[in-house]
């Protein structure tokens, strides 16, 4: 279902004239004649070394520089094309002519003489969802990784998480976690894990000189905490962060890191000394290994798409990426390989990882700069198009305190990925939380990434002033959230079509979560909202059963703490997980109702029951007799 273009030049240099070769910045343009203009073009294109964003263009001249992924729409298909990273160079998109793309390679090496890489993969199909899919698990087996599907999830990540970046910054130590934890505790707010981000290190001047935590900040390093931790709170795991090369500028010369681990490492071109890409298993062995005994779970690795700066000239990127993520996870076999992959999004990065399966999706969350909501809903929105295949999407985490803090909220119970927070001491709202985690702390989970419906995929929302993304729940129950990002009220449309996956039916039951109201809705009609400036709605839809359960109807997706659903003799009977207020749609008014064991008072609004029941992290059994 692909088309894969391989590419094959080669130098010719006479013996005594070996000068002649290629430079190392993108010294190869290909230009691929291509007549079949599509309707609209989708580019999302690396906007720093580190994260991609969407571009919404018409023409091939307006295609951005270090394009990954481009998207055409026809009339009757869309195509993805995935420029390649090969074994030795990497190829970008940038903009080309009124009939032909061009494509850039570059290997980060000067002086080579030969290139023979793939340059393309492509596929169309009537989805978008299909020629991702086609592309990406071509890619998967040419790069030797696994996709999404084939890995799992390590059990932390299951559960509410709490990160001390934006908290402390770079002033962590091991007071402000203690107080934090505390305040956590006594919030009853269900936190299972906490990653101590960066501050722990010690470094000079972004370089790093010791594998231990700084003994100013953390004066018995991690043992005595971790466990502290663990014993006094609901946390059950702990993580710290580190860069890919150790830290920013790498590692210090004439260290304690380079008398001990010498011989892992190497000085590259420009002067930096990092894990040697060849000889690096060792490196983050002994590193982790050494964590392992001090009680960490896991680690968060950033700076990952800095590394062709590191090693240019030196080792080819593509190289050097593949043996680098390789050996990291072999490291981290000591913590399950339990891995939040950041600042990773260049595909060299992307495509390099046989086994971790959590990817920062996006740019940082800022919480102090104004209007960031909008750009941080654009990137996660469109690179989960493609970053879905491969990985469980990290949206980053957020303010439960925050003017943005209840779209953020639904963004990451909707986001198919990890959920945690960055709150500051006295700055967690625990009420704001309660709709996406369940109070073990389990995260509420949906079946992918959220994604932009199919008819906003090639509109600029930043020119509309309106998105929607949508998402399903073992098929069984769909989503669209609809965002206005604008500061005035806008209208649009939304029906069961925006849903892809949902399983069909004739008719549906639809939910609308902020209103807690609920309306029938045929599977070919559209509805017309209004949401007002900077605001959003959560729209559910169930396909209609003589007896439609919503379930938690406090929960943004209020079905997934179904676990049973049995019908006999008129009478319908619920297995959830948690106790909490309960909701069911029905044209037949019930006789009786009983919440384990127990006749509870049923409230309506026309066809909508519910019965509120007091939260508690135990069963609930819900008997609804006709």
């Amino acid at each position: 279902n692909c088309t894969i273009l391989d590419f094959s030049l080669e130098i010719k240099n006479r013996t005594s004239f070996e000068n002649e070769n290629l430079r190392m910045h993108y010294p190869v343009q290909v230009f691929v004649e291509w007549n079949r203009k599509p309707l609209n073009i989708l580019s999302l294109y690396m906007y720093s070394e580190w994260w991609s964003r969407p571009a919404f263009i018409q023409s091939y001249t307006e295609i951005p520089r270090r394009t990954q992924v481009l998207f055409f729409q026809y009339p009757e298909s869309v195509g993805c094309f995935v420029p390649v990273v090969g074994n030795t160079y990497k190829t970008h998109l940038t903009n080309g002519t009124d009939n032909e793309l061009c494509f850039e390679m570059t290997s980060g090496m000067g002086g080579y003489k030969r290139v023979q890489d793939p340059l393309f993969v492509y596929s169309e199909a009537k989805t978008l969802e299909e020629a991702v899919h086609n592309c990406f698990e071509w890619l998967a087996k040419y790069k030797g990784i696994k996709t999404k599907e084939q890995k799992r999830v390590p059990d932390m990540f299951n559960y509410l998480g709490w990160c001390s970046w934006d908290a402390f910054y770079k002033e962590v130590n091991e007071s402000l976690i203690q107080e934090k934890v505390q305040e956590l505790s006594s919030k009853q707010v269900p936190v299972r894990w906490a990653l101590i981000d960066d501050g722990w290190l010690q470094e000079k001047e972004e370089i790093l000189f010791d594998l231990k935590p700084d003994p100013q900040k953390f004066p018995n390093q991690f043992k005595d905490l971790i466990q502290e931790m663990k014993n006094n709170s609901s946390i059950s795991w702990v993580g710290v962060w580190h860069a890919l090369a150790g830290y920013w500028g790498g590692i210090l010369p004439n260290s304690a890191i380079t008398q001990t681990e010498g011989k892992y490492l190497c000085t590259t071109a420009n002067e930096k000394i990092i894990p040697d890409p060849d000889k690096t298993m060792g490196f983050y062995k002994d590193w982790y290994e050494y964590l392992h005994r001090q009680g960490v779970d896991f680690v968060k690795v950033d700076g990952q798409s800095s590394l062709s700066y590191y090693v240019e000239n030196t080792i080819p990127v593509a190289k050097a990426c593949k043996e680098m993520h390789q050996s990291l996870e072999g490291g981290a076999l000591y913590m399950d390989e339990a891995v939040i992959n950041c600042m990773g999004m260049a595909m060299e990065s992307v495509l390099s990882r046989p086994n971790t399966l959590i990817n920062r999706n996006s740019d940082d969350f800022v919480p102090m700069k104004e209007g960031s909501f909008n750009e941080h809903l654009l990137q996660n929105a469109y690179n989960a198009l493609y970053q879905d295949e491969l990985y469980m999407c990290d949206w980053d985490m957020f303010w439960t305190i925050h003017e943005d803090a209840n779209k953020h909220a639904l963004l990451r119970a909707i986001s198919g990925g990890p959920i945690y927070v960055s709150d500051k001491i006295g700055q967690t709202n625990p009420e704001v939380l309660k709709p996406l985690v369940y109070l073990d702390g389990k995260c509420i989970r949906m079946d992918h990434a959220a994604k932009p419906t199919p008819d906003c995929l090639f509109v600029d929302p930043f020119k509309t002033g309106m998105i929607k993304l949508q998402n399903t729940l073992h098929q069984n129950m769909g989503g669209i959230a609809i965002f206005n990002l604008s500061k005035e009220t806008k209208k649009t449309t939304y029906s069961s079509k925006d849903i892809v996956g949902l399983k069909e039916a004739n008719s549906y039951w639809v939910y609308d979560f902020n209103k807690k109201e609920v309306s029938r809705l045929r599977k070919e009609e559209s509805v017309e909202i209004g949401v007002e400036a900077n605001s959003y709605a959560w729209i559910q839809f169930f396909p209609e059963e003589e007896c439609t359960i919503l379930g938690l109807i406090n929960k943004y997706v209020s079905q997934d703490g179904l676990q049973t659903k049995f019908t006999s003799n008129k009478q319908v009977t619920c297995l959830v997980k948690e106790m909490g207020d309960f909701g069911w749609v029905s044209k037949q008014e019930p006789k009786e109702v009983y919440v384990n064991q127990e006749k509870v008072e049923v409230e309506k609004k026309e066809d909508f029951y519910f019965v509120k029941v007091q939260e508690q992290n135990t069963p609930m059994l819900v008997q609804i007799i006709y």
